[in-house]
């Protein structure tokens, strides 16, 4: 960052949420570096053998972005930028094994 120190307030993150043939869901940004994300996505799905299948054997695709801060120059951010990813397996979740 230019050798000048960063605060919480400056670090701004958000989740890109990606699962079965949905478009992706997005949090709102959040500020801190410890962000909390209170979201909450529901998806309308028919069940049927190929969905099941889907559950016991996929994953849900989680995309994490940093929000560069505003440049002192011009006052504006960059675009986001994907700072990681994790893959959750959708059998663990179903069951309740949030132990990753």
């Amino acid at each position: 960052m230019g050798g000048r120190e960063i605060t919480p307030a400056q670090v701004r993150t958000f989740l890109a949420v990606d699962f079965y043939n949905h478009d992706s869901k997005h949090t709102d940004q959040a500020e801190s570096f410890e962000p909390i994300y209170n979201t909450l996505f529901s998806f309308k799905n028919t069940v049927d053998d190929f969905y099941l299948k889907h559950l016991e054997q996929s994953y849900v695709l989680v995309d994490v972005f940093g929000v560069p801060p505003p440049n002192i120059d011009n006052k504006r951010a960059n675009g986001a930028i994907k700072i990681g990813s994790a893959k959750l397996p959708l059998i663990k979740l179903i069951e309740g094994d949030l132990s990753f």
